[in-house]
């Protein structure tokens, strides 16, 4: 299991889409949720939002089993929360979660620090 982070745009004017979204999953949809996150083999994910010089981001992170695999197998589903899921993702940050990754889009990390 990977422990990755990524970071996304989040497009001007989009913030609040993003809130929502959020909010739909952890509630309205919270079962379809579950199982969409079985399908890819992620243990857990947070999302967070990060205001930058360059506008605001959002920071994923996840627990998974295979990144690379989950996002192949997530560009070529056509089930129905999962080709949702791809289309709000891709109003609020711009990216087509639906064109296969061809690396890793995991941020690179190059320093882990924790008391002895």
């Amino acid at each position: 299991m990977a422990h990755t982070v990524r970071l996304m745009p989040v497009l001007p004017g989009r913030e609040q889409t993003a809130r929502t979204f959020s909010n739909e999953l952890l509630k309205e949809r919270r079962a379809e949720t579950d199982a969409f996150y079985a399908r890819y083999g992620v243990r857990g994910e947070t999302w967070s939002l990060q205001q930058t010089p360059m506008g605001l981001i959002g920071v994923v992170c996840t627990d998974i089993d295979d990144l690379a695999d989950g996002l192949h197998k997530l560009a070529a589903s056509t089930h129905p929360f999962d080709v949702w899921f791809r289309s709000r993702v891709q109003e609020i940050t711009g990216l087509d979660l639906g064109q296969a990754m061809h690396e890793d889009p995991a941020a690179e990390q190059i320093f882990d620090w924790r008391p002895d």
